[in-house]
């Protein structure tokens, strides 16, 4: 069993090695991370300064989106064969899909994160879309309230 885990480990890294490699075989470096994670990242912050809530909220939602955006496009690519993956047309494709695709994952597991910390299993935009379709229901009721009282209807 444990060397079944140590050979998935190894796979793994191998996957991601060669998600982030600019050509074959190429050693990996900081660069070649920072270069492919660094648009992912400028999404997380986005959709950090976008998250309603506190500090620790737009943390947790900006971290969960760079980190399943990045991941998305490096697994993706690191699992395509070689002369697919290192197309730069083709590679592009591809990182973009696993992108999305990790974005939306990471997304919904920061939303997830948000409602578990929370007491009432609801985040801060949850709490505000309730208010706001509160107070939009109280709105039509008192329309229609008026409109009967005017014989209207």
């Amino acid at each position: 069993m444990l060397k079944l885990l140590k050979s998935g480990g190894r796979m793994a890294g191998e996957v991601f090695k060669r998600g982030f490699e600019r050509e074959a075989g190429a050693n990996v470096n900081l660069g070649d991370v920072v270069g492919r994670l660094g648009m992912d990242a400028v999404f997380g912050g986005m959709t950090a300064m976008n998250t309603p809530g506190t500090a620790l909220d737009k943390t947790i939602a900006g971290t969960a989106t760079t980190l399943g955006g990045g991941l998305g496009g490096a697994v993706l690519a690191g699992v395509m064969p070689k002369g697919i993956r290192h197309n730069p047309h083709a590679r592009s494709i591809i990182e973009l899909a696993g992108g999305i695709g990790g974005d939306m994952l990471g997304m919904a597991t920061g939303d997830t994160i948000l409602r578990m910390k929370s007491p009432d299993g609801m985040s801060e935009r949850d709490r505000q879309m309730k208010a706001a379709d509160a107070a939009y229901r109280a709105q039509i009721e008192q329309e229609l309230m008026a409109k009967l009282q005017q014989g209207g209807y």
